[in-house]
């Protein structure tokens, strides 16, 4: 028997699943603006594909999936390959450590670095970075108001990955509730 994903109206959006609106919680906790499923792709052979957020501002795609056992997804490689956009596939809750990320650049995914959010101890902005707080050759993208003074300061130094910003974002986004017509 296959589980099939509960529709879920949040902030004016019928999500496909919870997960996708308990990811678009986080997101309005943390500030980050998103278009859920804006605009749907045509990938040739891959297919048709809808991504599932679109972030404006920092210019990348995210595909929210259930676990990681789909880490290598065709058409997100597809997708970054076609547009030039860079794809973060998360897989997971949106709460420390249940969840995974992976960047599709140029139609490539590197599976061997985990990155994670993160908020910067100087500015408090909100990135994205690896796990293990290594460089990673330019893969951290900056999501809200960090400076480019920041920038040096803070690929230089391990990220404070649960600043405060992070814990409640992940507080609300595990909080909402979405049953019995509630809307989070």
């Amino acid at each position: 028997m296959e589980i099939k994903p509960i529709e879920t109206i949040y902030n004016g959006y019928k999500f496909r699943s919870r997960l996708e609106a308990r990811w678009a919680v986080f997101f309005d906790a943390l500030g980050i603006k998103y278009e859920y499923e804006n605009e749907g792709y045509d990938l040739g052979e891959a297919g048709l594909y809808l991504p599932d957020f679109w972030l404006p501002k920092q210019d990348v795609f995210i595909e929210i999936r259930p676990s990681i056992k789909y880490m290598f997804d065709i058409k997100c490689a597809e997708l970054s390959a076609t547009t030039g956009k860079s794809v973060l596939y998360v897989a997971g809750n949106p709460y420390p450590n249940e969840y995974g990320i992976a960047i599709y650049e140029n139609g490539t995914v590197d599976y061997y670095l985990p990155f994670e959010f993160a908020q910067c101890r100087r500015c408090s902005g909100i990135w994205m970075k690896r796990k293990d707080g290594y460089e990673s050759d330019g893969m951290s993208i900056s999501l809200v108001s960090c400076d480019d003074d920041c920038t040096a300061w803070f690929s230089m130094r391990d990220p404070m990955t649960n600043g405060e910003k992070i814990l409640k974002a992940y507080n609300k986004a595990r909080q909402a509730r979405f049953e019995h017509g509630e809307c989070g």
